[in-house]
């Protein structure tokens, strides 16, 4: 079992829970801020690849609203991958922006697309001037290349998503909950179909069959 902690990072047991092994290293960039230099390792999600066992998905936020460092977005926040169970991870979100991942989702079906939502920062929301300004992301190479799933009213959404899940009707499609209390099917092509409106904000999804 493996488990990721805020502020705290990333821990296995093989033994049911009696012992625990840090499994942290690479979560660490290079750029950590004195103020909260626990932030690195603050890890809010983590999800295993569909077809392989031994690779896992996580979300590092590394830090609160402050999502930018000297030079431009920091480089302790996005996505990494791990190839090795946790034993080692890779930053999968070189030059993204907005920097602040949220929801994940990995679809079990080939070719196992990655789905991601990010913001600019932790608290963005579509009550802020100008909206949450958030973006879908998607990957079908394991996080080495992302193209963005944003038509023409989401590129960038006012709307923030708390939620993303794969569509059970078709592989890489994904269904998308916002703050706003909106449900959206989405295609690799990034066409959207809304599902459902006037709900309270979506925090999850469970897709049925």
């Amino acid at each position: 079992m493996t488990a990721a902690i805020s502020t705290g990072g990333v821990y296995r047991t093989d033994d049911g829970g009696r012992t625990w092994d840090a499994r942290n290293k690479g979560i660490r960039a290079e750029f950590m801020p004195d103020k909260y230099p626990e932030f690195g390792q603050c890890v809010h999600k983590i999800a295993p690849a569909g077809g392989n066992p031994d690779r896992l998905y996580l979300q590092n936020h590394g830090g609160w609203a402050e999502s930018t460092g000297p030079g431009g977005p920091r480089p302790d926040i996005g996505v990494l991958r791990s190839d090795d169970h946790g034993k080692s991870w890779r930053f999968q979100w070189k030059g993204l922006t907005p920097p602040y991942t949220r929801p994940l989702c990995i679809d079990p079906r080939r070719p196992h697309a990655v789905t991601v939502g990010s913001s600019p920062t932790a608290f963005s929301a579509a009550k802020d001037e100008g909206g949450a300004k958030a973006m879908l992301f998607q990957s079908v190479d394991g996080g080495e290349t992302w193209r963005s799933l944003g038509d023409a009213a989401h590129s960038p959404s006012r709307a923030q998503f708390h939620a993303v899940a794969p569509d059970p009707d078709a592989a890489g499609h994904v269904l998308a909950g916002t703050d706003t209390g909106e449900l959206w099917r989405v295609s690799p092509e990034a066409r959207w179909t809304l599902v459902a409106q006037g709900l309270p904000q979506v925090q999850s999804i469970l897709p049925l069959a």
